[in-house]
């Protein structure tokens, strides 16, 4: 360190410049500080929500797909056609072949499909 009232040499001065621009670089590429706008925080929220969102359609999915296999061994095990399947579901057999394809609102038919599962299992 140079006392304030030393003569700055090429040394000295480089030294101190560099110094200060490399606490600055330091500063503003600096990964654990964020930015005040708020920017990255609703980046975060909103792949949040995404990532939710996504989860959710995998749940679904899921449920969907172990709903119908059942119903579907079921039928066959009684030599259903899907249009009796679907009478005892309590659908039409246009909607069965909808859900099935996935073009229905599926949240709104699992409930429906997963009673008729309980209902038509043998005991």
């Amino acid at each position: 360190m140079n006392p304030a009232s030393a003569v700055a040499t090429l040394k000295t001065a480089h030294g101190g410049l560099c110094a200060g621009l490399s606490a600055g670089i330091g500063r503003a590429l600096s990964v654990s500080r964020k930015p005040k706008t708020g920017f990255v925080d609703r980046q975060i929220a909103i792949h949040q929500e995404y990532q939710a969102r996504q989860q959710s359609k995998v749940t679904i999915s899921n449920k969907l797909q172990t709903a119908l296999d059942r119903l579907q061994a079921i039928a066959q095990s009684k030599h259903w056609s899907q249009r009796e399947l679907a009478g005892r579901i309590g659908i039409p057999e246009s909607t069965l072949r909808k859900v099935k394809r996935g073009l229905a609102q599926l949240e709104n038919h699992i409930p429906k499909l997963e009673a008729a599962v309980q209902r038509l299992t043998p005991s």
